[in-house]
């Protein structure tokens, strides 16, 4: 199969490699910010190719915080890995920072697309990325985007888990189970470590042995929740957003798709996915958000917020009258409560610490404000306590204000616009 795929591309490089190239060239008259880069094998046999609108480079630099990027589908008649990088836009929706068509999933194949994708964004690497667990995949990551963190698809992780069940009852016995499930999870890293010991003690389990368990231990800070709280990944944590876009491009590709075909579908595809964005855009600008409580707070963000993240807030606002809490300690500035649910277990309460020095700093332990952007629930009740009225602007996310809607200056200038907010912004809790 893999000779058979060989020499079609083969017999293909003739027309294929050469209609692309100049479908990329009449791109680049059109947009002189438009990326793209080809790989070819050592028989001249085209193996991959990478490419990138004005517009995906320019938007990234403002959204670059978490990107998602997954090969799960093959939608053309050469079986070419289709590689979208995604994330979100302002609001929530899907967007894309560029594609390719894979060779392969080897290594260095990875490696040669990570690093045309960073040539593509002039150097600058996302803070945050979402993948599965392929291991080749994992290496370039670790070579060519040593400071992005990564993240396993939480999905394919849960999936991967449900089919080791089996195995590990039937390797270690009945209580297995609850004991791993006990530890997968604990809702912080000492108790993640401290469930860990209890089943390598119980179950004789030695960290040394290669197993499935020690591998995933090992690999811990890619996948468990626990180790993954403190950095802002914008409501993602699965690959749904590449797969979302997959099953968009239904439409438009299909398994008989030639690449010159594709590549102008594609961009068909991003059009209208665009028109989507506008749309909201639109709308937002031009009606009055919905309002579902007299809370100062709701109508403080009415304003800023787009309608999508507004919602998100009043989901929070939702729960705080049905919270109870207790404090835990006080000193002069800081004071600690426990919010919770009236009959939620004690280990689900979360702990806010509320401070006021030179300005007001508030945290959960539920981290939503560090993963979501968007303050949670535990917090927004003891803001209520201590009656204040509007949420401090250090704790309002750029990303997710309606003024943060794309507007197309060209790559450079966008790039120079952005180096002036981050220097502006230093010393937040988090940047964009």
């Amino acid at each position: 199969m893999i000779d058979h795929i060989r020499k079609t591309r083969q017999s293909n490089i003739g027309c294929e490699c050469l209609n692309i190239i100049r479908y990329f060239q009449d791109r680049k008259e059109s947009d002189p910010d438009f990326y793209f880069a080809m790989e070819v094998d050592h028989f001249g046999t085209l193996r991959s190719v990478f490419w990138v609108d004005g517009r995906a480079r320019a938007s990234y630099l403002s959204l670059r915080d978490v990107v998602v990027f997954d090969t799960t589908y093959k939608t053309n008649q050469l079986s070419m890995p289709f590689a979208p990088f995604a994330g979100v836009n302002h609001h929530h929706q899907s967007t894309l920072f560029g594609c390719a068509l894979l060779g392969d999933k080897r290594e260095e194949t990875f490696e040669w697309l990570f690093s045309q994708w960073l040539k593509g964004m002039h150097g600058v690497a996302p803070k945050a990325i979402i993948t599965d667990q392929d291991a080749q995949m994992k290496k370039a990551i670790k070579s060519i985007l040593p400071n992005t963190r990564h993240r396993f698809c939480s999905w394919h992780v849960r999936k991967h888990i449900a089919k080791q069940q089996v195995k590990l009852k039937s390797q270690y016995g009945d209580e297995m189970p609850t004991y791993f499930n006990n530890w997968y999870s604990a809702r912080s890293i000492s108790k993640y470590e401290e469930r860990f010991e209890v089943i390598k003690v119980k179950f004789n389990i030695n960290e040394g042995k290669d197993s499935w368990l020690t591998r995933m231990y090992s690999l811990r800070e890619h996948w468990v929740d626990a180790y993954l709280k403190d950095c802002f990944w914008a409501g993602m944590t699965t690959s749904q957003r590449s797969e979302s876009i997959n099953a968009f491009f239904v439409g438009f590709v299909n398994a008989n798709t030639r690449l010159i075909e594709f590549v102008g579908q594609y961009d068909k595809a991003v059009a209208y996915r665009r028109a989507s964005e506008s749309h909201e855009d639109f709308i937002t600008l031009n009606t009055l958000p919905a309002m579902s409580f007299s809370n100062p707070i709701e109508e403080q963000v009415g304003k800023i917020y787009t309608r999508a993240i507004l919602k998100m807030l009043q989901r929070e606002l939702g729960d705080v009258m049905s919270l109870h809490r207790e404090e835990v300690s006080k000193e002069e500035l800081k004071v600690v409560h426990l919010v919770r649910k009236y009959f939620e277990n004690k280990e689900n309460w979360e702990e806010v610490t509320y401070e006021i020095n030179s300005e007001l700093n508030v945290t959960c332990t539920c981290s939503f404000w560090e993963t979501e952007g968007v303050l949670c629930k535990h917090i927004l009740n003891i803001l209520w306590l201590n009656q204040v009225t509007s949420i401090p602007y250090r704790y309002i996310l750029p990303r997710w204000k309606i003024d943060a809607r794309y507007r197309y200056f060209g790559f450079v200038i966008a790039m120079k616009l952005q180096q002036n907010d981050d220097s502006m912004e230093r010393g937040s809790i988090i940047r964009i």
